[in-house]
């Protein structure tokens, strides 16, 4: 162009034009290239905004189609681990109630063990005594307590009656020692002592002469006798003693009637009683010797009265 320019103005006026655009580009050149000499390029920055890009778009495919879809996922959840560290302080308050609760039950658990064990000593005292009485002297009986690790509305104890009913005999529980007899007597002995205070208005003993006789059957009559004092004694018996001992004596009686068995209760007068234990004492040998014995018993009661 600088050679054309010489053969007229309009060439001239392009050079000029030409030439001017030229050395900008130039000086623009030199500034570009400046600029890059001087510039520091951190790569790890780089990486940094890159992964920081990755994990957006990796939380926009999860939980929003963009950045405020995922903000608002991030209130929610938010919201939700407040209300479990709620949950976890409601948690810890009543684990400390829970604690402290326990502490009274075993402190409750703990007296109600100790008055136990004092009665339990009544109790041992005043049962071998009325065994003594029911012909059981060498009989040896004992409360045993273990611990019961469970909480239970009745308390730490497990308890177990045990019992050495003969001498030179190891205690063991009570069920599993006794004869019939026996346990008839134990049974009775008990219900001696508690008679007075379990407030049971009615107590039903089911042939409790069951395997004993002799002295023991009149004993055991007094007993029934001394129970009666506090409770309504339903008794059913075939031992004329303990028939005596009663205040009222009703005779039951199975029959054969149109085909049935019909057991009859028939309610005895004074002397259709007489009748009735000399029956029971003689069979149907029924001597006026027998009749003096059955009122002799039945005057042992009236005398007791």
């Amino acid at each position: 162009m600088e050679s054309l320019s010489q053969y007229g103005k309009d060439y001239e006026i392009i050079f000029e034009k030409v030439e001017k655009i030229y050395y900008e580009v130039e000086d623009l050149t030199y500034s570009i290239e400046n600029i890059q000499d001087n510039m520091d390029v951190d790569e790890y920055r780089l990486n940094a905004v890159v992964d920081r890009l990755d994990k957006i778009n990796n939380l926009k495919k999860k939980y929003g189609e963009d950045i405020s879809g995922i903000l608002e996922y991030r209130d929610k959840i938010r919201k939700e681990l407040d209300l479990l560290d709620e949950s976890d302080f409601e948690e810890k308050k009543l684990n400390k109630k829970m604690e402290d609760l326990l502490k009274k039950y075993k402190a409750a658990a703990a007296d109600l063990s100790a008055l136990r064990k004092v009665k339990a000593k009544l109790i041992e005292d005043n049962l071998t005594s009325q065994l003594i009485y029911l012909n059981m002297k060498d009989a040896r009986f004992r409360v045993d307590f273990k611990v019961d690790e469970k909480i239970s509305r009745s308390g730490m104890d497990i308890v177990e009656f045990m019992i050495a009913p003969n001498l030179g005999q190891e205690v063991k529980p009570l069920a599993k020692v006794v004869s019939g007899g026996e346990m008839s007597r134990i049974m009775l002995a008990l219900k001696v002592i508690f008679s007075a205070v379990d407030n049971i208005p009615i107590l039903v003993f089911d042939e409790i002469d069951t395997g004993v006789g002799g002295e023991t059957v009149r004993k055991i009559a007094d007993k029934l006798y001394d129970i009666g004092e506090n409770a309504q004694i339903i008794c059913i018996t075939h031992s004329p003693a303990i028939a005596a001992k009663a205040s009222q004596q009703f005779y039951i009686e199975k029959k054969n009637i149109g085909g049935k068995t019909i057991a009859t209760v028939k309610n005895l007068s004074p002397e259709q009683r007489i009748d009735e234990i000399a029956r029971m004492l003689a069979g149907d040998q029924i001597s006026e010797s027998v009749k003096n014995h059955a009122k002799d018993l039945l005057r042992g009661r009236e005398n007791a009265q």
